[in-house]
């Protein structure tokens, strides 16, 4: 009821102030009722007299009027110097940089080991998305994300970046667009010859079966269209969107709002939980549960038959932000969409549209920006192929009075006890999915990724998946910078505390707890990655890319985890961004590189397995990069002699002052720097050192 109240609240509150103030003002001014309604429940509940939100209000205005960004130790226009001398870096420079060698890896108890030694690896490394084809008739994906031809220069281009790992988007519509079972031996053979170039230029893969609000037809990417026709629904036609069970050109980041809508809803409930709520519902003799996992489960299978010999392979994504459909829902009267953004309906009312019923809905061009009141559907179409085809009419959730009218039968039908739906939907298709890879290689290991859920952020790993075929990969962004397409230094929304947080120190404090919390998501027993972290660069002219970039990845650091960051798509345009859904992400475009003064940092990503890394810490402004590591002498170790080196990528390009101006200094040990591959070598001595450090330090360009 208190969420319900603040929704009305903020929405009246924000949309006033849209009216006189720009968005940006807008938006802190309604994070700052927001905290100020927080506050007021909290002391309510504490049985103290009741603040008056107006004043709270107000003190936080006051505070937020006071507050001024931080400026760094670079003057702007050095800074601005200094950004673009590292984006160019790597295009102008006439030295070839050689890659770090590919090794054979195995995977034990959630740590990554070269097979050879023993040693361990880290991941840093970014996305290539490939979410839309290259032609539409026929339809094929080849040559996306860039065509075989160019893979040698953006692969060279990424190992010379330090990254070492590449997610590699693959869409269930790239291999299976035709039917079920129908493979596209093209676009498999394309991948293979892809995969083996990253090999070439020291790049591991991962394998991400990606997807957004299910497909392209409901509008995201990933499943065919063929899997809506499976479920019922017409499909040859632009009818989702004319009904408004679907958003298929929706503007900036409303696209996630169709999670909320009838159609992902309904086929992401069917997808994980259709034999609970849809058990009578059957496709060519299956449950359409059954049907649905069996047919992208063959989707995984061509995919790992292509690559099962490839060493630079090192496992599949389960699903790229899979999602709960309707299941957990208390109540179908009630919209789920944790932020009124878009049109705002309830799930009955979403399906009310779906049966050709005409709506009035409220529209929120921002969060909280109610905008107007629109007509749905007027001319009263049905998404369905016909009665018979509808799910939930033939679950009993609804049924149609003698007035014609739907009438609500089960409002709580997707109710799930003890809301676990990790436990009771996503451990099971986990499973499923490793045990279709193990059967095509055992060495392939599944990168489970938690579904997306607004009441738990860090959902955590199930209990009881094998720390030696498992590790985790949650997704981590500024939720306030991405929607907004605003960067604050000095705000961020703390996703655990649901409140706002301000002033620079306690937004990295926030920025870092809820890392820490992420990486506890994987229960300390499986390797957690990053599987999608970075940001907007589409926030206007004058902001400070570089420093957003680094707010972001500052935290990730902090707490040791590996990333890849979102994305690389090397066909960005100022105009289309990363020419889907208004998304612009990419650190790469036509024009050249940007944010890589942040985006290119220093690591240890081999080192021997008597070491463990306490922390590393990289200030792309000041030039210095801090390493603490804690190591046991007295840990035995499988390592041949000559192999105990730290290996560091130290990037040229943040310190090319290597005979003159870097300092290397270290508490035990020697350094040698081997410039064409850009790696500090850090052999140990013999000293019995538990506690040992690096720092290497370049003096500031004049």
């Amino acid at each position: 009821m208190k969420l319900r109240l603040l929704h009305l609240i903020l929405t009246v509150v924000f949309t006033l102030i849209d009216r006189v103030l720009t968005f940006p003002k807008a938006a802190c001014s309604a994070f700052v009722v927001f905290l100020s309604f927080k506050i007021t429940f909290w002391i309510s509940d504490l049985g103290y007299t009741l603040v008056p939100t107006l004043f709270v209000g107000l003190v936080a205005l006051f505070i937020l009027y006071c507050c001024r960004r931080k400026h760094l130790s670079l003057r702007e226009e050095e800074r601005k110097k200094k950004s673009r001398f590292v984006n160019e870096f790597y295009e102008n420079t006439k030295q070839r940089f050689y890659p770090r060698k590919v090794q054979k890896l195995c995977y034990r108890n959630g740590t990554w080991l070269t097979e050879a030694d023993g040693r361990i690896i880290r991941f840093r490394g970014v996305n290539l998305p490939a979410k839309t084809p290259t032609h539409e008739h026929p339809i094929s994906f080849c040559d996306k994300p860039f065509p075989i031809k160019d893979a040698v220069e953006h692969f060279q281009r990424l190992s010379n970046f330090g990254y070492n790992l590449i997610r590699l988007g693959v869409a269930w519509e790239a291999v299976m667009h035709e039917g079920p079972n129908m493979i596209d031996e093209e676009y498999l053979n394309y991948l293979s010859k892809l995969i083996d170039i990253a090999h070439e230029k020291g790049l591991y893969v991962l394998i991400d079966p990606h997807q957004d609000v299910w497909s392209r037809f409901t509008g995201g990417d990933g499943a065919p269209r063929w899997t809506l026709d499976a479920c019922g629904f017409q499909t040859d036609c632009d009818i989702f969107h004319e009904t408004g069970c679907a958003v298929l050109r929706a503007p900036k980041m409303q696209w996630p709002t169709n999670y909320y809508k009838l159609i992902t809803g309904t086929m992401f409930t069917l997808f994980f939980a259709g034999d609970t709520y849809a058990p009578n519902q059957k496709v060519a003799g299956k449950s359409i549960q059954q049907y649905l996992q069996s047919n992208y489960l063959l989707f995984l299978r061509a995919v790992a038959k292509t690559v099962a010999k490839k060493d630079n392979v090192i496992g599949f994504g389960s699903m790229n932000e899979p999602n709960c459909g309707f299941v957990g829902q208390e109540n179908l009267n009630i919209s789920a969409c944790p932020a009124p953004f878009g049109h705002v309906l309830s799930t009955f009312e979403s399906m009310q549209l779906g049966i050709g019923k005409s709506l009035k809905v409220p529209y929120f061009s921002k969060p909280f920006v109610l905008s107007s009141i629109d007509y749905l559907n007027p001319n009263q179409m049905s998404v369905w192929k016909s009665e018979a085809d509808d799910v939930w009419r033939n679950a009993g959730v609804y049924a149609i009075d003698g007035n014609a009218q739907p009438l609500l039968i089960k409002p709580n039908h997707f109710s799930l006890k003890e809301n676990d739906f990790m436990h009771k939907f996503m451990k099971p298709f986990y499973e499923s999915v490793q045990s279709a890879l193990s059967e095509v290689n055992p060495r392939f290991v599944t990168f489970a990724e938690p579904h997306l859920d607004a009441s738990d952020p860090f959902v955590a790993i199930p209990k009881g998946l094998d720390d030696s075929t498992f590790a985790y990969a949650p997704h981590f962004y500024d939720f306030l910078m991405l929607v907004t397409k605003r960067f604050f230094p000095w705000l961020v929304v703390d996703v655990m505390l649901e409140v706002p947080i301000i002033f620079p120190w306690f937004v990295k404090w926030s920025l870092k707890r809820n890392l820490k919390h992420l990486k506890q998501s994987g229960r300390s027993k499986h390797h957690v990655l990053l599987g999608e972290i970075g940001i907007p660069f589409d926030m206007g002219v004058d902001v400070d890319y570089d420093a957003a970039m680094d707010r972001i990845l500052s935290p990730v650091e902090d707490n040791d985890v590996d990333f890849t960051i979102w994305c690389y798509f090397s066909e960005n345009t100022k105009a289309n961004g990363d020419d889907w859904n208004g998304e612009n992400l990419s650190i790469r475009t036509r024009e050249g590189n940007r944010g890589l003064l942040s985006a290119v940092r220093p690591f240890a990503y081999e080192y021997p397995s008597n070491i463990k890394v306490v922390s590393q810490k990289f200030d792309p402004f000041s030039q210095i990069y801090k390493l603490s590591m804690l190591s046991d002498p007295r840990q035995a170790t499988n390592e041949r002699e000559g192999s105990k080196a730290i290996e560091i990528f130290v990037p040229k390009c943040h310190f090319q002052g290597l005979a003159t101006t870097t300092t290397f200094t270290v508490s035990t040990g020697s350094v040698e720097y081997h410039e064409k591959s850009q790696t500090l070598s850090w052999t140990l001595g013999q000293e019995c050192i538990s506690q040992i450090s690096l720092v290497v330090s370049e003096k500031l360009i004049p």
